[in-house]
C-alpha cells in the first residue's frame, strides 16, 4: 500500500525559534527577495537623486525650488494621502487573498471529512453473515476505489499546477468502457457521484447493505454536502481577485516607486537617510502586495498553496485501512472490576501489552498527587487550627487540653497510612504518641482520656462555643 508519509509538493513547515527570529533568513517560498530587489533599485535612485541636487548650481536649484522638490510642505501632505490610500488598497487585498487561502483549505479538508465519513458507515454497515463475505468485499473495495476517483477529481477540478495527475487507488479491473466514458467527460466528480448513489442503492437491495433505509440517508446527505463544498471551492479557484482593484494597485505602485526618491530630497539631510527612506517605503507596500498575490490562489505550485497531491495520498491511505480487517471489528474488552475506577495513563505511541498505569504510576501522575498533597496541607493545616481551638472550648476534655503544651499541640498533622490513606492526627500526651482516627479503634486509634470518640459524642462533649464550630470540626476529623 502506498506511503502516508509527506512528498512532494507540500507546504513550508517551518520554526519560528525562542525570540520569533529562527526563520527570517529563509528565503524558499519568501517574498522578501523580489520585494528588496525592487526596494534596492528605488534606494539608489534616492540616494544618485540627492547627490545630483546638492551638487548643481545656484541657478540649477532654482528650477528645482520651482518644481517644489525643495520645499517639503507643498509635497508632504500629498504624499501622505497617496500612501494611505494605495495603504488601504493593498492591506484589503491581503485581507481577501488569505481569507480565500483559509476556506480554500478548510473545503478541502470538510470534503475530507464528509466523503470518509461516508465510506466509513458503508463498511460499517456491510453484512456480517459469512455466505455474503465475497459480495461484501466487492463491494468494498469499488467502494475505496470510487471515493478515492472522487477526492482525486474534486482536487483536479481546483487545481492550478502543471501536473494534475494525482495518485488514486488502482483501477485497472474496473470496467474499461465505463473509464472510456468518464475520460471524455470534463466534470468527472458528477459522474462518479452518481456511480457511488447508484452502486449503494444497488447493494441496499442484494442485501450486502443491511440498514434500514433512514439509516443509510445519512450516507446520501454526507456524499451531498461534499459535493456542495467542491462547488464551493470551485468559487476560490474561478473567481479572480478582480482586475480593475488589481490594475489599480499595480499602477499606484509604479507611480509610487517613481515619486518616492523626489519626495524625500526634502526631508533627507544626506544621501544614506535619502536612500533609507525610499527603501522603507518601497520595500513595505511592495512586499505587503507580493504577500496577496501568493495567497489569492491556494491551489497552485508555489510553496506556500495547500498541498493537494499530499492531501490525496493521505485520503487513499485512510481509505485503504478501512479494508483491514483489525480496523472493521472493534476490539475485545476483557472487563474487571479494576476497570471501574477508569483510570487515566499517557497515550504513548506504542498501545499493545500492559497499559503504563497498570506498569507503575507515569511521572506526569506522581507530580500531580504530590501538587495535591500540598494543596491538602494547607488546607489541614487552617483545619487543625481550627480544631485546636474547638477542643480548648470543650469543658469536658479542658483538663486534658491543659496538659498539653501548645508546643505539643503545634505537631497535629495529617499522615498518610501506606495501606490506607486516611489520614490521622499525632498529638503527644504525656510523652506517648495518641492517635485520633475517624472512630475508636479505627487502625488501632487511641482517644484521649475521657473521650471515645468526637464524632459519636460531640454533643456531650462539646460546649455550646464548640457546637459552633461543630460542623467544621466534624469535617476535620472526617472528610480529612
Amino acid at each position: 500500500w502506498p506511503s502516508c508519509k509527506p512528498g512532494g509538493q507540500a507546504m513550508i513547515d517551518y520554526g519560528i525559534g525562542r525570540w520569533g527570529l529562527g526563520f527570517i533568513f529563509r528565503f524558499k517560498g519568501s517574498v522578501l527577495p523580489r520585494a528588496f530587489a525592487i526596494a534596492a533599485a528605488n534606494a539608489v535612485l534616492s540616494a544618485g537623486l540627492y547627490i545630483l541636487y546638492t551638487s548643481v548650481t545656484e541657478k540649477q536649484a532654482e528650477v528645482f525650488r520651482l518644481a517644489g522638490i525643495s520645499d517639503g510642505s507643498n509635497a508632504i501632505h500629498i504624499w501622505s494621502s497617496f500612501n494611505f490610500v494605495l495603504g488601504f488598497l493593498i492591506i484589503f487585498r491581503t485581507q481577501q487573498a488569505y481569507s480565500k487561502f483559509w476556506e480554500g483549505g478548510s473545503l478541502l479538508q470538510q470534503i475530507r471529512g464528509e466523503w470518509y465519513n461516508a465510506a466509513s458507515s458503508l463498511v460499517a454497515f456491510c453484512n456480517h453473515d459469512p455466505s455474503a463475505s465475497e459480495a461484501v468485499e466487492e463491494f468494498q473495495h469499488l467502494l475505496v476505489r470510487l471515493m478515492s476517483m472522487l477526492y482525486c477529481a474534486s482536487l483536479q477540478s481546483v487545481a492550478d499546477m502543471k501536473d494534475e495527475s494525482f495518485e488514486i487507488i488502482d483501477i485497472r479491473n474496473l470496467d474499461e468502457d465505463s473509464m472510456k466514458y468518464l475520460e471524455g467527460k470534463e466534470d468527472k466528480c458528477e459522474i462518479i457521484m452518481q456511480w457511488l448513489q447508484r452502486m449503494i442503492c444497488d447493494n441496499m437491495r442484494s442485501g450486502v447493505l443491511t440498514q434500514a433505509p433512514p439509516v443509510m440517508s445519512r450516507i446520501f446527505h454526507e456524499l451531498s454536502r461534499g459535493i456542495v463544498k467542491v462547488s464551493e471551492a470551485r468559487k476560490i479557484a474561478e473567481f479572480l481577485f478582480p482586475f480593475p482593484y488589481a490594475q489599480m494597485i499595480a499602477v499606484l505602485l509604479l507611480l509610487q516607486w517613481a515619486a518616492a526618491p523626489i519626495i524625500v530630497l526634502s526631508i533627507s539631510d544626506s544621501p544614506a537617510m535619502a536612500a533609507g527612506l525610499s527603501f522603507m517605503g518601497v520595500f513595505t507596500y511592495w512586499a505587503i502586495n507580493f504577500i496577496a498575490m501568493e495567497l489569492e490562489m491556494p491551489f497552485g505550485d508555489d510553496e506556500n498553496d495547500l498541498p493537494l497531491a499530499n492531501m490525496q495520498r493521505v485520503f487513499n491511505c485512510s481509505l485503504l485501512t478501512l479494508l483491514e480487517q483489525e480496523c472493521q471489528l472493534p476490539p475485545k474488552f476483557a472487563f474487571s472490576a479494576e476497570d471501574r475506577q477508569c483510570k487515566t495513563h499517557p497515550w504513548t505511541t506504542k498501545l499493545s501489552g500492559r497499559s503504563a498505569l497498570r506498569n507503575g504510576p507515569s511521572e506526569r501522575a506522581i507530580n500531580g498527587v504530590r501538587t495535591m498533597r500540598r494543596a491538602a496541607s494547607r488546607t489541614l493545616e487552617s483545619s487543625r487550627k481550627h480544631l485546636v481551638t474547638t477542643l480548648r472550648r470543650s469543658s469536658s476534655i479542658s483538663s486534658w487540653i491543659s496538659s498539653t503544651s501548645d508546643n505539643a499541640l503545634a505537631v497535629l498533622s495529617p499522615i498518610v497510612d501506606g495501606s490506607n490513606p486516611a489520614p490521622f492526627y499525632y498529638v503527644p500526651h504525656n510523652g506517648e504518641a495518641l492517635r485520633i482516627g475517624r472512630q475508636p479503634g479505627y487502625k488501632g486509634a487511641v482517644a484521649p482520656p475521657g473521650v471515645r470518640g468526637l464524632h459519636e459524642h460531640r454533643q456531650e462533649h462539646l460546649g455550646a462555643a464548640a457546637r459552633r464550630c461543630e460542623g467544621h470540626a466534624q469535617g476535620c476529623l472526617i472528610r480529612s
